[in-house]
């Protein structure tokens, strides 16, 4: 479903779920070979008031550095404008991370709406793209205590699963998947062999060949078909004209019939002259 304008008015920001922006910003974050876990505590038991991250990014690789970052979702401007009441709520988490970010839809930030100073915006586009459009300023993290690591590595253990786990999975759906396949081009095959059978009991002409299978004479049955049920479909003024036509075509032929089947009469033949005649006539 696409996005669109919360509450429809000018300059609204767009309709996205938190889930939405959820994928998105693990998506600009995958690009750097981060590990994004979800609502992660800042420690595990009740020692200390709980706070959560929506997102905590972990750079993993030295080259880039090893540090991370915190991202507050907020997918409405009531809902942002109660996170910047009491900013300091943010900081049992952030003050353990390098930067410190709000991500939300496009149209989230106004004139109105100020973030603290050393916080940075990721926007979620129409399109579900995230992109930075106010940068976070670097801080200077506190080491994680144990509470907060030992959330980190429950929250990891809880949300992904081991390969040797996941592969008998894939394996099983592959198989799953396969047999069903299977299933169904034996069901399909089966309908093909049942209606060659009746095709052959309805109209006494068998399209398979001596081994069973379908032959090449198929294509002029089909345009055999095909020529009778365009003779189906015309209008009955064009039948019953070609029916007229035939009529005629039929006299005509019938009249032929008849000239050469009526007894032929021979033409007379003249009278020859006696031998007689023939002398009188040159003595005269």
């Amino acid at each position: 479903m696409m996005p669109r304008l919360r509450g429809g008015g000018y300059g609204a920001p767009l309709y996205l779920t938190e889930k939405q922006v959820d994928v998105a910003v693990r998506k600009m974050y995958a690009k750097n070979g981060n590990v994004v876990l979800s609502q992660v505590r800042n420690g595990t038991g009740f020692s200390k008031a709980a706070r959560t991250a929506d997102l905590l990014s972990v750079s993993t690789w030295p080259s880039r550095g090893l540090y991370c970052e915190g991202i507050e979702i907020k997918v409405s401007r009531s809902d942002l404008a109660h996170e910047l009441a009491t900013p300091a709520k943010a900081d049992e988490m952030a003050q353990y991370c390098t930067y410190w970010w709000v991500a939300g839809p496009a149209g989230l930030l106004h004139e109105g709406i100020r973030l603290p100073d050393s916080w940075g915006f990721i926007e979620v586009s129409d399109k579900l793209v995230a992109k930075v459009t106010i940068p976070a300023k670097r801080l200077t993290p506190k080491p994680m205590d144990e509470l907060l690591v030992c959330s980190i590595i429950r929250t990891f253990a809880a949300t992904h699963v081991h390969m040797d786990e996941v592969e008998p999975l894939i394996k099983a759906e592959k198989d799953k998947a396969k047999k069903e396949a299977e299933s169904c081009r034996d069901y399909d095959n089966k309908r093909l062999r049942e209606a060659v059978e009746e095709f052959k009991n309805h109209s006494g002409v068998d399209l398979r060949d001596e081994h069973g299978r379908i032959h090449w004479g198929i294509a002029g049955i089909g345009e055999a078909v095909r020529l009778v049920n365009n003779l189906h479909r015309r209008p009955m003024e064009e039948v019953l004209a070609a029916r007229e036509a035939l009529k005629l075509s039929m006299s005509a032929i019938d009249a032929c019939v008849e000239t050469f089947q009526a007894p032929q009469t021979a033409p007379p033949i003249p009278a020859q002259p006696s031998r007689g005649n023939e002398v009188d006539a040159e003595e005269k």
